[in-house]
C-alpha cells in the first residue's frame, strides 16, 4: 500500500509539472462537460437493459447519475479554479482539487460499470452507444484533469453567517441526504441501484474531501436543536414520499428496530467496550414476551387468561424481561474479559434459541410452541387506534407501515435520549474509563462489575423495547428469527458505522438493511461482499464512517517527532493540530 501511495504521489507530480494546475482544472471541466453531454445521448443499442438507455435527451436513471456526477466534477473544478471567495468558502472550505479527483473518478467506475453490464447482458462491446463512450472519455479526462490539481488544504477558520442563512444551510443539507435516500429506495433495478452506489460514494467522498461535511458538522453543532428538529421532520415526511407502498415501508420499519437495537448495542461495545456476540438473544425476550402477551390464539397465556394488557405495558415488561435476562448472564460472566467474555455471550445467546424451540410441551414446558413458534399476533391498538389500517393524511395515503414507524420513531427518540444522557454523564465516563483500561479504571476506584452490569441491563432493555414491536410487526415470532448471524449483523453495523455515536449506529442500520434489499440479485455473494466491505473498512477506516472523535484519534494521531529522529521525543502532536482532527470521510 506504501508503494502504491509513493507511486500515485509520483504520478500526480509529474502530471502538475507537466499539465499544470489552470490547464489541469480546463481539462477536468473539459471532462465535466463531455460526461454531462454523454449522460443526453443513448448508452445501449437495445431497451432490454437499465430502463431503457436507447432515448436521446431523456435519460435514464442511470443517465441522470452520470449526469449528477459531472455536474458535480465541474462544480468542485470551478470551486477550485475560483479560489476561496465567499461562495466556495462552503462548497469547497479545503479546496475542490481532492474533491474533483473523487467525482472524476467515480465518474469512471460508473461508465466502466455499466459499460461491462452491457456487454454482459446485450452480448458484446458492439451494443455500447455513442453517449456512453463519451461519458467514459469524460471520466478519464476529468480523472487526468484533476490529478493535476492541488490536493485538500487545511480548514479554514468559517466566518460565522446569520443565524437564518446557517439554518438554511442545514435544512439544505438535510434535504438533499432525504431526497438522495428516496432516489436511491426507488431506483427500479439492480444495475441502477448499483449506479446510484457509484454516484453516492463518489459525492460522500467529494465532499468531505472538500471540508464541506466538517463545516456542516460546525453549522450542526452550532445549531443543534434546530438541526434534531429537521432530523426529525425529515424522518416524518418519509412515509409520505412512498406512499401505498409496502416494500420500503417494510423495510424501513425494520431498519428502525434494527437501530433500536444497535443504539443498545453501541452502549454495551460502545461505551463500555464489553463484545457481546449474542446480543440479539435480548430482542428474542422481548418478542416473546410481547407475543404471549398480544392475544394470539398460539399465546399459552391467553389460551388461560383472555386478556390483552394494553400495549404501554408490555413494551415495558418485555424490557424488564430483557434486563433481567441481560443481568442472569452478565452476573457470572462479566468477571471474563475479552475474547473470553465474546464465547461465552455467543453461548448464551445460543442456549436462548435452543431454550425457545425446545419448550414445546415435550422437550420442556409448552410455552413457546417449540419450533412453530407463536403465530397470529395481532396488530397493536393503541388508545383505539388499530395498527393495521392503513394512515391517510390530507391527500396522503399511506401503508399501515407507517404506523409502526411512528411509534419507532418514538421509540427512537427515546433511545437516543437514554443513549445520550448516560454518555455524557459520570456513568458514561466511568463506562469509558473501562473501555480504555480496565485494570486502571478499577484502581481508581470505579465499581467495574457493577458499571459493567448496567451496561449489559440498559443494553438488553433498550433491545427488549425493539423486539416487543418487531413481533407485532412481523405478526409471528420463531427461535430461528434469533440466531448468531444477526448478532453479528448487529455488531457490524455499529463498527462499521462508528463505534459510542448515535449516527453511526442509525447509519449502520440503514447500510445493512436497505443495502442487502436492493442487491438480492447478488443473492449468492452478499455474504462475500460484506466480508470484503468488513476487511476493507478495518484497513482504511477502522474508526468507522462516522467516528467517535476519541477514537479517530486513537486510530490516526501520529507522533510529530518520533522517537529516534533528530530532535524526536516520541510525544504526540496537540489536540488542536491537523494531527489530531478526526479524519473526514475517504481519508485514506
Amino acid at each position: 500500500m506504501k508503494q502504491l501511495r509513493k507511486f500515485i504521489a509520483m504520478v500526480d507530480a509529474l502530471l502538475t509539472a507537466k499539465l499544470g494546475t489552470k490547464f489541469g482544472g480546463i481539462l477536468a471541466l473539459v471532462g465535466a462537460v463531455l460526461t454531462v453531454a454523454g449522460g443526453m445521448l443513448p448508452w445501449a443499442s437495445s431497451p432490454t437493459f437499465g430502463g431503457d438507455l436507447t432515448w436521446q435527451l431523456n435519460p435514464a436513471e442511470l443517465q441522470w447519475f452520470g449526469i449528477g456526477l459531472g455536474l458535480a466534477c465541474a462544480a468542485f473544478a470551478v470551486c477550485e479554479f475560483a479560489g476561496l471567495n465567499k461562495l466556495t468558502k462552503w462548497l469547497a472550505p479545503m479546496g475542490g482539487g481532492a474533491a474533483t479527483r473523487a467525482v472524476s473518478v467515480g465518474t469512471l467506475v460508473l461508465a466502466l460499470v455499466v459499460g461491462t453490464r452491457v456487454s454482459m447482458v446485450l452480448g458484446g462491446v458492439v451494443n455500447i452507444s455513442i453517449g456512453l463512450w463519451l461519458t467514459l472519455v469524460g471520466g478519464l479526462i476529468a480523472t487526468v484533469g484533476s490529478r493535476a490539481l492541488p490536493p485538500r488544504g487545511p480548514l479554514p477558520e468559517s466566518r460565522r453567517l446569520p443565524g437564518a442563512v446557517e439554518i438554511l444551510f442545514i435544512s439544505v443539507g438535510i434535504a438533499v441526504a432525504l431526497f438522495l435516500a428516496v432516489i436511491g429506495l426507488d431506483t427500479k433495478d439492480e444495475d441502477s441501484f448499483v449506479g446510484f452506489l457509484v454516484l453516492a460514494i463518489a459525492l460522500a467522498v467529494a465532499t468531505s474531501r472538500s471540508g464541506l461535511l466538517l463545516r456542516m458538522r460546525e453549522l450542526t453543532q452550532r445549531h443543534y436543536a434546530v438541526s434534531i428538529g429537521a432530523g426529525l421532520v425529515a424522518a416524518l415526511v418519509f412515509p409520505l414520499t412512498q406512499g401505498t407502498s409496502q416494500m420500503y415501508m417494510n423495510i424501513a420499519v425494520n431498519t428502525a428496530v434494527f437501530a433500536v437495537t444497535a443504539i443498545g448495542l453501541n452502549i454495551v461495545v460502545g461505551l463500555a467496550g464489553l463484545l457481546d456476540l449474542g446480543y440479539i438473544a435480548f430482542t428474542g425476550v422481548g418478542a416473546y414476551s410481547a407475543a404471549l402477551l398480544s392475544g394470539s390464539t398460539a399465546s399459552v397465556l391467553y389460551q388461560h387468561t383472555h386478556r390483552i394488557p394494553p400495549f404501554l405495558i408490555v413494551i415495558v415488561a418485555g424490557a424488564v424481561f430483557a434486563s433481567v435476562f441481560g443481568i442472569v448472564i452478565g452476573a457470572p460472566t462479566l468477571r471474563l474479559r475479552g475474547d473470553y467474555l465474546a464465547i461465552v455471550t455467543l453461548g448464551f445467546g445460543e442456549i436462548f434459541r435452543i431454550t425457545v424451540n425446545n419448550l414445546n410441551g415435550t422437550a420442556g414446558p409448552n410455552l413457546t410452541n417449540g419450533p412453530n413458534g407463536i403465530y397470529g399476533i395481532p396488530p397493536l391498538d393503541i388508545f383505539g387506534w388499530n395498527f393495521g389500517k392503513n394512515l391517510s393524511f390530507g391527500p396522503f395515503h399511506m401503508t399501515y407501515f407507517a404506523n409502526y414507524y411512528y411509534l419507532l420513531i418514538l421509540v427512537i427518540m427515546f433511545t437516543i435520549i437514554v443513549f445520550s444522557r448516560t454518555d455524557h454523564s459520570r456513568i458514561g465516563r466511568a463506562w469509558v474509563s473501562i473501555r480504555e483500561d480496565e485494570t486502571a479504571a478499577s484502581a481508581m476506584g470505579v465499581n467495574t462489575f457493577k458499571l459493567k452490569l448496567l451496561a449489559f441491563a440498559m443494553g438488553a432493555f433498550l433491545a427488549g423495547m425493539a423486539g416487543t414491536v418487531q413481533a407485532h410487526i412481523l405478526t409471528s415470532v420463531t427461535p430461528d428469527t434469533y440466531i448468531f448471524l444477526k448478532s453479528a449483523y448487529l455488531l457490524a453495523a455499529i463498527v462499521l458505522g462508528g463505534l459510542g455515536t448515535i449516527s453511526g449506529a442509525l447509519l449502520g442500520a440503514f447500510l445493512l438493511n436497505v443495502t442487502p434489499e436492493k442487491l438480492r440479485f447478488f443473492q449468492d455473494y452478499r455474504l462475500w461482499l460484506f466480508g470484503l466491505t468488513v476487511v476493507l473498512m478495518m484497513r482504511f477506516r477502522p474508526e468507522g464512517i462516522i467516528p467517535n472523535a476519541r477514537r479517530a484519534r486513537e486510530f490516526h494521531d501520529r507522533p510529530e517527532n518520533p522517537v529516534g529522529a533528530e530532535g524526536g521525543d516520541g510525544l504526540a502532536a496537540p489536540p488542536g493540530s491537523r494531527s489530531a482532527e478526526p479524519l473526514p470521510i475517504g481519508e485514506l
